[in-house]
Protein backbone atom coordinates (compact mmCIF):
# COMPACT_ATOMS: atom_id res chain seq x y z
CA UNK A 1 0.00 0.00 0.00
CA UNK A 2 1.42 3.57 -0.69
CA UNK A 3 2.00 5.77 2.13
CA UNK A 4 0.34 8.59 2.53
CA UNK A 5 -2.59 9.92 4.58
CA UNK A 6 -5.24 8.21 2.75
CA UNK A 7 -3.85 4.95 3.05
CA UNK A 8 -2.98 5.29 6.77
CA UNK A 9 -6.23 6.66 7.78
CA UNK A 10 -7.79 3.81 5.55
CA UNK A 11 -5.79 1.11 6.77
CA UNK A 12 -6.31 1.95 10.46
CA UNK A 13 -10.43 2.17 10.03
CA UNK A 14 -10.13 -1.50 8.81
CA UNK A 15 -8.24 -3.24 11.40
CA UNK A 16 -10.39 -0.98 14.01
CA UNK A 17 -13.35 -2.40 12.16
CA UNK A 18 -11.93 -5.87 12.22
CA UNK A 19 -11.15 -5.30 15.52
CA UNK A 20 -14.97 -4.43 16.29
CA UNK A 21 -16.26 -7.54 14.17
CA UNK A 22 -13.91 -10.02 16.45
CA UNK A 23 -15.76 -8.04 19.12
CA UNK A 24 -19.46 -8.30 17.78
CA UNK A 25 -18.27 -12.31 17.09
CA UNK A 26 -17.23 -12.97 20.44
CA UNK A 27 -20.75 -11.72 21.79
CA UNK A 28 -22.35 -15.15 20.65
CA UNK A 29 -19.62 -17.67 19.84
CA UNK A 30 -19.92 -20.60 22.53
CA UNK A 31 -16.93 -22.79 20.23
CA UNK A 32 -13.77 -22.75 22.92
CA UNK A 33 -11.44 -23.24 19.65
CA UNK A 34 -13.29 -20.63 17.80
CA UNK A 35 -12.84 -18.29 20.55
CA UNK A 36 -9.34 -18.73 21.17
CA UNK A 37 -8.69 -18.49 17.32
CA UNK A 38 -10.64 -14.85 17.44
CA UNK A 39 -9.18 -14.21 20.66
CA UNK A 40 -5.58 -14.89 18.84
CA UNK A 41 -6.67 -12.70 15.91
CA UNK A 42 -7.92 -9.82 18.30
CA UNK A 43 -4.09 -9.56 19.39
CA UNK A 44 -2.36 -9.49 15.95
CA UNK A 45 -5.08 -6.76 14.99
CA UNK A 46 -3.44 -4.62 17.63
CA UNK A 47 0.00 -5.59 16.73
CA UNK A 48 -0.96 -4.53 13.27
CA UNK A 49 -2.29 -1.04 14.73
CA UNK A 50 0.81 -0.37 17.11
CA UNK A 51 2.63 -0.69 13.58
CA UNK A 52 1.11 1.82 12.02
CA UNK A 53 1.00 4.11 14.40
CA UNK A 54 4.63 3.62 14.62
CA UNK A 55 4.97 4.16 10.85
CA UNK A 56 3.64 7.97 11.83
CA UNK A 57 5.53 8.58 14.97
CA UNK A 58 2.84 8.35 17.26
CA UNK A 59 4.92 6.02 20.23
CA UNK A 60 2.72 6.95 22.94
CA UNK A 61 -0.50 5.77 21.31
CA UNK A 62 1.47 2.85 20.25
CA UNK A 63 2.52 1.64 23.47
CA UNK A 64 -0.65 2.31 25.32
CA UNK A 65 -2.08 -0.29 22.34
CA UNK A 66 0.51 -2.16 23.01
CA UNK A 67 0.12 -2.24 26.79
CA UNK A 68 -3.69 -3.37 26.45
CA UNK A 69 -2.85 -5.82 23.77
CA UNK A 70 0.13 -7.08 26.38
CA UNK A 71 -2.93 -7.99 29.14
CA UNK A 72 -5.33 -8.75 26.58
CA UNK A 73 -2.76 -11.87 24.96
CA UNK A 74 -2.08 -12.81 28.49
CA UNK A 75 -5.59 -13.28 29.31
CA UNK A 76 -6.86 -15.29 26.27
CA UNK A 77 -3.61 -16.23 24.13
CA UNK A 78 -0.60 -17.65 26.03
CA UNK A 79 1.00 -19.23 23.11
CA UNK A 80 1.33 -14.92 21.97
CA UNK A 81 2.92 -13.22 24.93
CA UNK A 82 6.16 -13.52 24.00
CA UNK A 83 5.28 -11.59 20.25
CA UNK A 84 3.12 -9.17 22.49
CA UNK A 85 6.56 -8.20 24.91
CA UNK A 86 8.52 -7.93 22.23
CA UNK A 87 6.16 -5.54 20.72
CA UNK A 88 5.84 -3.39 23.61
CA UNK A 89 9.19 -3.36 24.41
CA UNK A 90 10.09 -1.90 21.35
CA UNK A 91 7.42 1.03 21.79
CA UNK A 92 9.07 1.50 25.32
CA UNK A 93 12.29 1.91 23.11
CA UNK A 94 11.03 4.05 20.84
CA UNK A 95 9.93 6.49 23.65
CA UNK A 96 13.78 6.10 25.09
CA UNK A 97 11.80 4.48 27.89
CA UNK A 98 15.21 1.89 28.36
CA UNK A 99 14.58 1.24 32.00
CA UNK A 100 10.95 -0.36 31.97
CA UNK A 101 11.86 -2.27 28.26
CA UNK A 102 14.73 -3.63 30.02
CA UNK A 103 12.17 -4.39 33.22
CA UNK A 104 9.77 -6.26 31.43
CA UNK A 105 12.75 -8.45 29.99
Amino acid sequence: MEQNAFSWIAAKAMLINAANHIREYLAFCTNDTMRSQAERYKGQVAINLVQLEIQKNNFKSANAIAIKNLDHVKNFSKGYVAEAYSTLVYTQFLLKDYKNSVRRL
